[in-house]
């Protein structure tokens, strides 16, 4: 079952510094998430944003509670989450990641593919994670001349497959 309350937005990778501030993964696909937000939940705790700094690709925060490296070092490897009640509205057209996981992939003459268990936004361009009817894990370029149509009051994702994928 979902959690409706909150979105996961990141994981904490390392402690940073001797300060407590922590390194995150960015998983919102907004680089300036944490500056839009005053509050991350890890492990269901909340905690009050102090500093956001950027190193790269990575998100440095310093977090209220959280005055040294032990302290920081103790987070590594959870999970970071928003308030969903904070997400901004979508354009039409546009969907959360979170909306499509579970969602049945139909291919266009509407046979049954899988489900969509995860989209991967840390590549060149998202990468759908897709369960076959089989059991098989294939990827799918999460495009327009492969995803056709998604359809959230549905369920259903309808895609075209590159020649040749599902014999990978």
């Amino acid at each position: 079952m979902k959690d409706t309350n909150t979105v996961k937005i990141g994981t904490i990778v390392t402690a940073v510094g001797l300060k407590g501030e922590v390194k995150i993964k960015n998983y919102s696909g907004r680089p300036d998430r944490y500056e839009v937000i005053d509050t991350v939940y890890i492990r269901q705790t909340p905690y009050v944003i102090r500093s956001v700094r950027y190193q790269k690709a990575m998100v440095i925060l310093g977090l209220e509670g959280v005055t040294d490296r032990d302290g920081a070092e103790r987070l590594r490897g959870e999970d970071v989450f928003m308030a969903a009640e904070d997400l901004e509205e979508l354009a039409p057209g546009e969907h959360y990641i979170r909306d499509l996981l579970g969602m049945d992939v139909v291919l266009e003459d509407g046979a049954r593919l899988g489900t969509l268990e995860d989209i991967r936004t840390d590549t060149a361009q998202p990468l759908y994670q897709i369960l076959t009817e089989e059991g098989k894990q294939v990827y799918l370029p999460g495009v327009g001349a492969f995803v056709r149509t998604i359809d959230e009051a549905k369920g259903a994702i309808t895609v075209r497959l590159p020649e040749g994928l599902l014999e990978l």
